[in-house]
C-alpha cells in the first residue's frame, strides 16, 4: 500500500479503516522503507529554513523536540498503554526516526504496483540504468491517491471543531503524492501544535483546534468515516469524492478569496440545484431561489437553533456576490466589500462569506449522509 502524510502524531497499535469499499485507513509508518521515507520529508522540513527548527533538547527551559515528546509520554501513557511501549524505545540519538515512526499516513490500496516499481527501479539502478517513471493521471496509483486526497478533505470538513472559524484546513500535509524534489510543506508547525495540546491534555479539550490533536478527534473521524462508507456502499462515491475535489481546489488553488466563493458556492449548487427550463424563467433567478430555499431549509433542519431567515438572507448575499465574480462584475463585488462594516469589534470581511460557505456545506453534506434521498428530492423538485 502506498500513502499520502497526515498532519497527526500517534502511534497507532493496527491501523484504523477508513474505507474497506476504497481501500483506505489510517495507520504509522511499518515497513524501513516507509519510516525513512517519512524520516526523510521531516528533516528537510526541518533543515529548510522556513518550517518551526526547537533544538532536539536543552538544559534550558525552553520548548524541545525532546520535552514535547515527554510531555505526550506522561500525559497520555496512562491511558493508552501502547504509547507507554512505544516509548521504552525512546532514544535521543534517533529522535527523528521515532517522530517518523509516530506519524500518521492515511493509506491507499494501490494491489502492490507501487512495490513492483520500486523493484523494477532497484534492478535499473543495478544494471546502471538512469532514468524514472512517469505515471499519467489515470495510472492506477495516482487515481486512487487523488481519491485518498479528495475523501481527506472531505473527512477535514466533516470533522474539524472550529466551527465559524474554520477556513479550509485540511488534515493532509501534501494533497498529492509526496515528490522529494520539491520543497516540503510546514510540518513541524503541527508537530508544535501537538505539542502544547499534549502539554495542557486534557484540559485542552474544547479548544477549536481540538481537532488536530488525534486522541480528541478519533471518535469522531471513525464516526464519519462509517457513514462515508455507507453512502459510498449505495453508489454515492463519486458525487461525495467530486465534493471532496471541489474542497480540495478551494483549499490548495483557489487561494484567492474570490476564487474561493465560486468553487464553494459550486458545491452547494451541484447538491441541490437542477437547471430550470430557461423558457419558463429566467435561469439565474431561478437557480438563486433554489440556492437560497433547499440550502437554508437543509442548514436549519441540521441545526434548529440557526435563525433560517438570516441563513436565506446570507445565502442571497453570497450567490449575489459569486455571480458578480463568474460573470466578471468586480465593481459590485468592490463596492460590497466597501459597504461592510468597519465599526470596531463589528468589522466585516470578503472572507466571512467563505467561512459562512464551509459551514453550510458541512450541515448540508451531514444531512445527505443522514438522508441522502431527502437531499436528492430537493434537487430534483
Amino acid at each position: 500500500m502506498e500513502f499520502l502524510l497526515t498532519f497527526y502524531v500517534y502511534p497507532l497499535p493496527e491501523k484504523m479503516v477508513l474505507s474497506k469499499e476504497l481501500g483506505f485507513c489510517l495507520d504509522n509508518p511499518r515497513t524501513e522503507l516507509e519510516i525513512a521515507f517519512v524520516k526523510d520529508y521531516l528533516l528537510r522540513a526541518y533543515e529548510s529554513g522556513y518550517d518551526y527548527r526547537l533544538p532536539v533538547d536543552s538544559e534550558e527551559p525552553i520548548v524541545t523536540l525532546e520535552g514535547i515528546l515527554f510531555d505526550f509520554r506522561d500525559n497520555l501513557s496512562s491511558e493508552d498503554r501502547y504509547v507507554a511501549k512505544v516509548f521504552e524505545s525512546y532514544s535521543r540519538d534517533e529522535i527523528f526516526e521515532f517522530i517518523a515512526k509516530m506519524w500518521i499516513i492515511a493509506r491507499f490500496d494501490d494491489k502492490g504496483i507501487g512495490q513492483r516499481l520500486r523493484e523494477e527501479h532497484r534492478r535499473m539502478r543495478e544494471e546502471g540504468i538512469q532514468g524514472f517513471f512517469m505515471l499519467e493521471d489515470d495510472h492506477p496509483i495516482m487515481s486512487a491517491s487523488k481519491n485518498l486526497s479528495n475523501y481527506c478533505h472531505l473527512l477535514a470538513l466533516l470533522v474539524h471543531s472550529e466551527k465559524d472559524e474554520y477556513f479550509g484546513r485540511p488534515l493532509l500535509v501534501e494533497p498529492e503524492l509526496i515528490d522529494r524534489t520539491q520543497p516540503t510543506g510546514i510540518i513541524w508547525r503541527e508537530f508544535m501544535l501537538f505539542g502544547m495540546a499534549s502539554h495542557h491534555y486534557p484540559d485542552a479539550r474544547q479548544d477549536s483546534l481540538d481537532w488536530t490533536f488525534f486522541p480528541y478527534v478519533r471518535e469522531n473521524v471513525q464516526k464519519v468515516a462509517i457513514a462515508l462508507e455507507e453512502a459510498f456502499q449505495e453508489g454515492l462515491g463519486d458525487k461525495l469524492l467530486y465534493v471532496g475535489n471541489l474542497l480540495k481546489i478551494a483549499a490548495h488553488e483557489a487561494r484567492e478569496t474570490r476564487l474561493r466563493i465560486v468553487v464553494l458556492t459550486s458545491i452547494i449548487e451541484l447538491l441541490l440545484t437542477h437547471s430550470p427550463d430557461f423558457h419558463r424563467f429566467n435561469v439565474e433567478d431561478s437557480i438563486s431561489k433554489q440556492f437560497r430555499l433547499k440550502a437554508s431549509l437543509l442548514v436549519y433542519l441540521n441545526d434548529r437553533s440557526r435563525d433560517i431567515d438570516a441563513v436565506s438572507r446570507r445565502l442571497k448575499t453570497i450567490y449575489n456576490q459569486r455571480s458578480n465574480i463568474a460573470h466578471g462584475n468586480f465593481k459590485a463585488v468592490d463596492k460590497y466589500i466597501g459597504n461592510l462594516s468597519k465599526k470596531e469589534g463589528e468589522e466585516e470581511y470578503l472572507d466571512d462569506l467563505v467561512v459562512d460557505l464551509y459551514t453550510y456545506i458541512r450541515a448540508i453534506l451531514e444531512e445527505y449522509l443522514k438522508d441522502h434521498a431527502l437531499v436528492e428530492f430537493l434537487k430534483d423538485n
